[in-house]
Formats: C-alpha cells, structure tokens, sequence
C-alpha cells in the first residue's frame, strides 16, 4: 500500500476536515435546517388554527347577537299582540256594556 504523504494525494474527508466541514457537520447543517423548517411549519399551523379559531368565535358571536335582535323583535312583537288584544276586549267589553244600557 501507498503511502499518502508519499503519493501526495489526500481524501475528500481529509480535505473536508482540515477544512473544518467535516460530513458530519454537513448532516448537522441539514438536521438543523430541517428543525427550523418544522418550527416554522408548526408555527404556521398554530397561527392558522388560531385564525380558523378567531373566525369560529367572531361567526358564533354574530350569530348570539343576531339570535337576541331577534328574541327582542319578537318580545315587542308580542308585547304590541297582546295591548291590541286587550284594547279589542276593552272595546268589545264597553260595546256589550253600551248596548246592555241601550236596551234596558
């Protein structure tokens, strides 16, 4: 076998190390490039799931007002119902009692 200070030729993982970017930290680079992508990916999906959550909340609050604007409308709708009625009886009460007077 050759001896490598003989033949003057040197590896790729010499070169690599004597450099200071050994493979390994060339695993390293790519593993922490990895890892910021998934932060940055799960960052996203919890920013998403907030604004999907955001706009639920905002829907359903709608919603709660629109169902008490409608409870309200339907409470004075009652309410004027039941005034009308009680003038149609007040009316028909007098008109029975006015025409008792008018035949006695």
């Amino acid at each position: 076998m050759v001896d490598k200070e003989e033949s003057g030729t040197i590896s790729f993982e010499e070169v690599e190390e004597a450099l200071g970017m050994s493979t390994g930290s060339g695993k390293k680079a790519e593993e922490e490039q990895r890892a910021i992508e998934v932060a940055a990916a799960k960052k996203q999906a919890e920013e998403e799931q907030r604004a999907i959550e955001a706009a639920a909340a905002k829907k359903k609050a709608e919603e709660e007002q629109r169902a008490r604007e409608e409870a309200a409308a339907n409470m004075a709708l009652a309410k004027k119902v039941a005034k009308e009625k009680h003038l149609s009886r007040a009316a028909a009460k007098k008109a029975a009692e006015e025409g008792e007077a008018a035949a006695a």
